[in-house]
């Protein structure tokens, strides 16, 4: 970045100076060519003194004053106490003090930031609307924003359709879909008047740190990548004395992965809905695209004791998992326990005067659902987001998560425990409490002696990335605990397609080349079976995302070994490839071996 220094500039020095500021600003925005709004303000002078909340204290508590870091003089605090399934039963509302005519072109500013949320993505939402003050609530504006716990500038022109006199229009933020706490500073809301360019106005796009292509660290993920992803194949090729076969035709072919690539599996697209156009072309992907599958509904306990739809039956659930077996996949079993009331089953809460009947339960349940499965699923999420689930604990004691780990380890020794939780990644770099607690869980955990086998790092995003570079800082930070890493429950809620495509690209990388990583899983890789109509693979009509184009060329193509070679006199061929299973094919034979980290050898003996 060029830098400039304080002092006595020239003219021309303060128009360069002026020049490097707004290639900085252009830069950091993603805005090319824009010039700053001008015209009279919409909003009276102190805008968020101005915001009146649409009831008292109770649910929703609203304060204004000076932040904290000491950054701006007046900011609006939020704190969503009890969140309404209408977001609009908690917002706030300022009346407009100039006047607006039908045709004007409006430009809307302000700095938010989130430092509480509930929400799997770390952040928090809002949404600013622009209407009448009264009925019939006509509406100009509507712009849904999240807000991460660093202040972020929001920029958004809009045209109006209606003439709204002083007093009469006003700028709604509509608060109460999530519990969460929300900062808003530096209102502004400006009439650039009916001849204003929309195009040449400021309008913030999301980007991240270390988007562009020539970033540092994507040189510095390609060597991690090619020295703990791949390794030395060599092969030797004899004739049937054992006689070495020089200038033999060699084909060295990857047939399975070793990092674990997956996605969590919808039942009812393999067992309920299985011969519909849908369920056919739903099973038909899932073995060409992952070596790994979760069926994400029907072992949740709640489930698993009947309490969705018909069709989360047992029978169901395990003929999911003999599918994805029969495609060649391994499997991830989710979850044992969800220990917070809304997830478990409805009889439990009824033994919550009585620990010890309660603490049997728990321990009954794993060792049945473990037992059932044994032999089948590879991998377990034995206790599923903690930070905010701790009903069980709270009475049981957390020395109890333990025997939970215990219980599962005696039922299957042979299968995979992980520790699982959310916000573990999304929401930028830095410290959080979500993230202490994690930290605390698995060295308690571990302290005690729980036989735990892997952590669970869920990868809900949202609309702002983590910057690749705090990506790697948070990797580093969770592989001290000296356990493997996952991705278990990948997506990324965006409706931009090509920032998601960009995005998931980088975070692919910034995985398979951190070496305590061990697999990537996302939850859903077709909208029509995704819990929020957003996956990164195929849209509802199964044509496909920018997002899965990064994974087919990733994935299926450049982390992916094919290829043939001629040996030398001495009968031998060495290649480098991606660890994983292969095929070794040579005049006619054909032998199978597994590629580990450390290289190795494999003869081909001809008949």
């Amino acid at each position: 970045m060029e830098a400039f220094h304080a002092g006595a500039f020239s003219c021309a020095g303060m128009m360069q100076a002026m020049g490097i500021l707004n290639r900085i600003l252009m830069a950091v925005f993603s805005i090319p060519g824009t010039a700053a709004p001008s015209g009279p303000p919409v909003l009276p002078a102190d805008a968020v003194a101005a915001f009146v909340p649409s009831e008292g204290p109770g649910r929703m508590e609203v304060r204004t004053g000076p932040s904290a870091d000491g950054r701006f003089k007046s900011v609006l605090t939020a704190d969503v106490r009890e969140p309404s399934e209408n977001s609009w039963d908690l917002q706030v509302r300022a009346v407009s003090a100039g006047p607006v005519a039908s045709g004007d072109v409006l430009h809307l500013s302000f700095w938010i930031r989130c430092t509480r949320s509930r929400d799997e993505t770390a952040e928090g939402h809002a949404q600013f609307i622009f209407e009448t003050a009264v009925a019939p609530w006509h509406k100009e504006l509507e712009k849904d924003v999240a807000a991460g716990p660093e202040w972020r500038l929001v920029e958004a022109p809009f045209r109006v359709a209606h003439d709204y006199p002083a007093g009469k229009g006003s700028l709604c933020i509509r608060l109460g879909a999530r519990s969460q706490t929300i900062e808003i500073a530096g209102v502004g809301l400006v009439n650039c008047g009916p001849k204003a360019a929309m195009d040449r106005l400021p309008r913030t796009k999301v980007s991240y740190r270390g988007m562009e292509d020539g970033a540092a660290w994507r040189k510095k993920a390609l060597e991690r990548i090619r020295e703990h992803r791949m390794a030395s194949l060599k092969v030797r090729v004899v004739d049937a004395g054992g006689k070495a076969v020089r200038k033999a035709k060699v084909r060295v072919r990857m047939v399975r992965h070793a990092y674990r690539w997956g996605s969590e599996v919808t039942l009812k697209y393999v067992v309920t809905r299985a011969d519909t156009p849908d369920g056919r072309k739903f099973r038909e992907w899932i073995p060409k695209l992952f070596n790994t599958g979760v069926e994400g509904g029907g072992f949740k306990w709640d489930a698993w004791e009947g309490q969705w739809s018909p069709e989360y039956t047992h029978e169901n659930s395990m003929a999911t998992v003999a599918w994805l077996r029969e495609q060649g996949l391994d499997v991830r079993g989710h979850v044992l326990v969800w220990p917070s009331w809304r997830y478990l089953p409805r009889t439990l809460r009824a033994l919550e005067k009585d620990p010890p009947a309660l603490r049997k339960r728990v321990l009954d349940h794993i060792r049945e659902l473990v037992g059932k499965t044994k032999g089948l699923i590879r991998q377990w999420d034995v206790i599923n987001e903690p930070f905010d689930n701790h009903d069980l604990m709270d009475i049981l004691g957390p020395e109890v998560m333990v025997d939970w780990f215990k219980e599962a380890r005696a039922a299957d020794p042979a299968a995979e425990l992980f520790l699982n939780d959310y916000a573990l990644l999304a929401g930028g770099g830095g410290d959080t409490a979500h993230r202490k607690h994690f930290d605390s869980t698995v060295r308690f955990l571990l302290d005690h002696g729980a036989p735990v086998d892997a952590l669970g790092l869920q990868g809900h995003f949202g609309s702002m990335p983590t910057a690749p570079e705090d990506m790697l800082a948070l990797l580093d930070r969770y592989a001290a605990h000296g356990l493997p890493l996952y991705v278990t429950e990948f997506d990324h809620m965006t409706e931009d397609e090509e920032l998601q495509g960009r995005f998931f690209r980088d975070l692919l990388t910034v995985f398979f080349s951190h070496p305590s990583t061990a697999g990537f899983i996302m939850w859903g890789f077709w909208d029509g079976a995704h819990w929020k109509d957003n996956s990164p693979i195929f849209r509802r009509d199964w044509s496909l995302k920018p997002a899965g184009k990064a994974w087919m060329d990733l994935v299926l193509k450049e982390w992916w070994t094919d290829t043939t070679g001629v040996t030398g006199a001495d009968g031998r061929l060495a290649v480098r490839g991606f660890l994983g299973r292969y095929e070794v094919a040579a005049g006619g034979r054909t032998v199978s071996v597994d590629l580990p980290r450390a290289g190795t050898e494999v003869e081909v003996r001809l008949r």
